[in-house]
Formats: structure tokens, C-alpha cells, sequence
């Protein structure tokens, strides 16, 4: 469950860090930063990242069992100084839910791709999904 939060959380941070630095117009240049700064992560998120959509649906279930592992098992609840009002967890739970439920991603399997093969379309699909969700509401 340990080793299933790191590479979930790894790619549901960079996936929100990706959106949100499209939405600024810096999405070209944080990839290229992280390409002269950090190239082994980039490398990791850039093939991890894609193959989300299709896994993302059975992905919930597991995110809520890591946040309570986290809480139970390792002590980190909201309670800590630091954490007050903060859950990652959960945070990168809700984005996972977003992928699955409120993008076209959320229909690909594996096998059978349209959307999200690579890391500018999956971070468009989450854009368009949010963006609809949002007018809905």
C-alpha cells in the first residue's frame, strides 16, 4: 500500500501540477525546466501519466484505503500542526475521481486508447472535464 501511494500520489500531483501550469500558459516551460533540472522525474511522469486513464476508475477505492492507512498507520491526520484542513490523500483521491467520472478519460481502456496517450492530451481532457463540470454546476 506504501509502494501504491507513491507512484499514485507521484502522478496525481504531477498530473495537477501539469493542468494547473497550462491553465497559467507555462505548461512548455515546466517541462523543460524539469528537463534540465530533474530529467529523471520527468522521464517517470511523462510514462506514468498516460497510462492512468484507463486504471483511474478502480484507482478511488485505493486512494481512500492509502488515506486511511496514512491516518491509522502513520499517525498523519488533519489534527497534526501543518496538516490542519490538508489531506493529499484525499486531494489526489478527488483528482483521480475527476479523471474517472468528468473527462472522456474515464471511458478508455486499456487496449483500446483515443484520449490521454500522451502527457498534453491527458492534461487537455482533465482541462476540458473540469471545465464542463464547472458549467454544469
Amino acid at each position: 500500500m506504501c509502494f501504491a501511494s507513491m507512484t499514485k500520489g507521484v502522478f496525481a500531483l504531477a498530473i495537477q501540477s501539469f493542468v494547473t501550469a497550462d491553465s497559467m500558459g507555462v505548461f512548455p516551460e515546466l517541462k523543460h525546466f524539469m528537463g534540465k533540472h530533474n530529467p529523471g522525474t520527468l522521464e517517470i511522469v511523462n510514462k506514468g501519466i498516460v497510462e492512468v486513464p484507463p486504471k483511474a476508475w478502480r484507482w478511488i477505492n485505493e486512494m481512500q484505503q492509502i488515506g486511511a492507512m496514512m491516518k491509522d498507520e502513520g499517525g498523519f491526520s488533519r489534527e497534526l500542526r501543518g496538516f490542519k484542513g490538508i489531506n493529499p490523500v484525499l486531494t489526489h483521491g478527488c483528482l483521480i475521481i475527476v479523471i474517472a467520472e468528468d473527462t472522456v478519460l474515464g471511458s478508455e481502456q486499456i487496449g483500446h486508447r483515443k484520449r490521454g496517450t500522451t502527457v498534453e492530451d491527458v492534461v487537455a481532457a482533465v482541462r476540458e472535464g473540469m471545465a464542463t463540470k464547472e458549467k454544469v454546476e
